[in-house]
């Protein structure tokens, strides 16, 4: 991975919750699908039984749709898993659930039977109150409007068509419509909240998951970490011992310095891969906190309050955005301190040689995220560290230094969903890049 491809090579919280909500209402239709196959089963075979009553006409009015709309259930039942992007199905099974309820009703509107009641007193009425009531568990609100709607207009339709055929409702009749409307207005409010209340703990459960498998991703890796650590320590070992060995032996034909150079590059290795380990475990500590939403406007300010006490003598130019701007940080408003404070002490410092005489802090926003930039007039990044990652072991801008700050730095913004991406500027001088995703001013958190 390339520094420039930083930014886009992290898996995002987000993108990881949603594909587990997914998996979930994906799961919930092959319930929905297997229950209308069952019921739009029944319902043709007890169509089938009533040619008697209803005639050839109704029969095959009825049985034709509700067979199609069992073979798709069938189809979706079992295919549903593989689709590619299966979003669209929701919708369209929810249409479907409202289309049966409907269809259903639609035989003995337009065919009165002798003793017909009206179609508020049938007892499959209650099919539009179940499909209503059912959208709400695609854990989508939308989903959940969308099919209170469509079995609202199917209501209107059906309750039109019964009063254009079997004549015009009686007061007892009008209070029994509009009793029903209210419970299909009651329904259509429960599916929205079960919709938006099943979405939240669905979503709440996804969070602790991804949560989960990062933690033990990471790990993993720092594991592997320690592995590393140990067979540097064997290395360093044996080069000291080897020293001892030649000092003891007083063999002025067998020099030390080569094994000196090798032993301080090895211990210097060492202290890498121990600031390495640490920046791990803490960013992965704070990626198991709750986001919460921070102020940024106010943490740059900070920032750079903290960086002018360490360095009076460079410039620092901080450009706040026009009104105040909130991201959603793990850890929250210390965590984003630390971030803009750490890039901006490494802006500062430069490569340890040469440190820079002015760094500016701006925002850029867009397409739902932020971009906060730290710009510097110092010697910029070497050619082949921003060939390297920021997750690798050893990336400094500065001789002899662990790469720490950008390091932790990459892996606070990364535990908040965000990222960091390196590059020089045409001009001379180093530019770092953090990509924090936006949040609503008015669901902050001050």
């Amino acid at each position: 991975m390339t520094a420039d491809g930083l930014e886009n090579g992290a898996t995002t919280v987000e993108a990881a919750v949603d594909r587990l909500i997914l998996e979930s209402a994906l799961k919930t239709e092959k319930a929905i699908s297997l229950a209308r196959v069952i019921y739009g089963t029944a319902l043709v075979v007890f169509t089938l039984n009533s040619a008697e009553l209803y005639g050839a006409d109704s029969v095959i009015f009825s049985s034709i749709p509700l067979l199609i709309f069992v073979g798709v259930s069938v189809l979706l039942f079992a295919r549903i898993s593989r689709l590619r992007d299966p979003r669209w199905v929701f919708p369209v099974s929810v249409a479907m659930d409202a289309s049966v309820a409907f269809i259903s009703l639609l035989p003995d509107v337009l065919w009165p039977w002798p003793g017909y009641g009206g179609m508020i007193n049938l007892i499959s009425a209650s099919g539009m109150l179940i499909s209503t009531f059912a959208a709400g568990f695609r854990l989508s609100v939308r989903v959940a409007v969308f099919g209170s709607l469509l079995n609202a207009v199917y209501f209107a339709v059906l309750m039109a068509l019964d009063h254009r055929i079997s004549g015009h409702p009686n007061a007892n009749e009008i209070a029994q419509v509009v009793l029903f409307s209210i419970f299909l207005f009651g329904a259509a409010a429960l599916a929205v909240v079960v919709a938006n209340l099943t979405r939240r703990l669905v979503h709440k459960s996804a969070v602790e998951a991804v949560r989960a498998t990062r933690a033990r991703q990471r790990l993993d890796r720092i594991v592997q970490d320690h592995h590393d650590l140990r067979t540097t320590l064997t290395a360093v070992t044996l080069s000291a011992g080897l020293i001892k060995e030649r000092l003891e032996s007083g063999d002025a034909a067998e020099p030390v310095h080569d094994l000196a150079l090798q032993l301080e590059s090895e211990l210097r290795k060492v202290k890498a891969q121990i600031d390495f380990i640490k920046g791990e475990t803490f960013a992965e500590l704070v990626a198991l906190n709750t986001v919460e939403s921070v102020n940024l406007t106010a943490a740059m300010a900070q920032a750079r309050l903290h960086t002018g006490h360490l360095f009076p003598a460079v410039a620092l130019e901080v450009e706040p955005p026009p009104s105040p701007l909130f991201v959603a940080v793990a850890g929250g408003r210390p965590i984003l301190e630390r971030i803009l404070f750490n890039l901006l002490v490494n802006a500062c410092e430069g490569d340890g040689a040469r440190g820079a005489s002015r760094v500016s802090l701006r925002v850029r926003t867009g397409d739902g995220e932020v971009t906060v930039e730290v710009t510097d007039d110092g010697p910029g990044f070497a050619p082949d560290l921003l060939r390297d990652a920021i997750g690798d072991k050893i990336l400094s801008t500065k001789a002899g230094g662990s790469g720490l700050g950008l390091l932790l730095a990459n892996g606070l913004a990364r535990a908040s969903s965000g990222g960091i991406a390196l590059a020089n500027q045409q001009g001379g001088g180093a530019v770092v890049s953090v990509r924090l995703k936006l949040v609503d001013p008015a669901r902050a958190n001050r």
